[in-house]
């Protein structure tokens, strides 16, 4: 049976806990059972369910529905972190998207939600009394739902942007939501992938800027 509140850091992590067991097609099924109980701990997430999106993009469905992807393989890619960055990652996971249907308009007959990173965002300080974090663990889902979008671009960027994002503590935790993000959606209408985890550029381009920058401050000092 659910708990009726949530008013204790312990009960909210028993709810997680549920929310994240079993296999990756078993937790976005608890997503889907739970949307009522989310709505309850998150105001708005009931709002996901049937904000649709482009399909050239999402195929795989609503909001709702990719929201769950993406949480299902936060649970997988952050079994490794600590138990208080795995808390604040899953969590990051589940409220990337929150604020889409606020910002869903059409333009020309393509589907965008412009600003819903920074709108979701400027939400930090609400979604860590109601996940009942610390000041610490709630840096991290500022940083990555603010720049989740970024995170897909980051090719694109000039250098002083992307070393910027790259120095931040929680860069390791961001790459692996756009790894999250990314096996969730990027897919054609005809279900063909678009391969767009970037681990890899990310790594041998931190490193490599990480270096140079380094080298700079090296040779100024001499």
């Amino acid at each position: 049976m659910l708990e009726q509140s949530y008013n204790t850091r312990e009960v909210v992590e028993r709810f997680l806990q549920g929310l994240t067991t079993g296999t990756s097609a078993q937790i976005e099924q608890n997503i889907h059972h739970l949307e009522g109980a989310l709505e309850k701990l998150i105001p708005g997430f009931a709002r996901l369910k049937g904000c649709e999106q482009a399909l050239s993009h999402h195929a795989e469905g609503d909001v709702l529905v990719h929201t769950a992807k993406v949480f299902a393989q936060a649970v997988r890619l952050g079994a490794g972190m600590s138990r208080s960055d795995n808390y604040a990652f899953i969590v990051s996971a589940l409220l990337h998207d929150i604020e889409k249907p606020s910002t869903r308009a059409e333009v020309h007959g393509k589907v965008t939600f412009r600003g819903h990173a920074e709108r979701a965002a400027a939400r930090s300080s609400e979604f860590a009394k109601v996940f009942h974090m610390t000041s610490v663990e709630e840096r991290m889902p500022d940083f990555l739902i603010r720049h989740h979008m970024a995170a897909h671009e980051m090719p694109s960027f000039g250098e002083k942007a992307r070393l910027e994002l790259y120095k931040s503590p929680h860069f390791s935790a961001l790459a692996l939501l756009q790894e999250a993000d990314a096996r969730s959606a990027w897919r054609n209408v005809d279900g063909s992938e678009y391969p767009e985890v970037l681990a890899g550029v990310f790594a041998s381009d931190r490193v490599s800027l990480l270096d140079r920058e380094s080298a700079v401050a090296l040779e100024k000092l001499l």
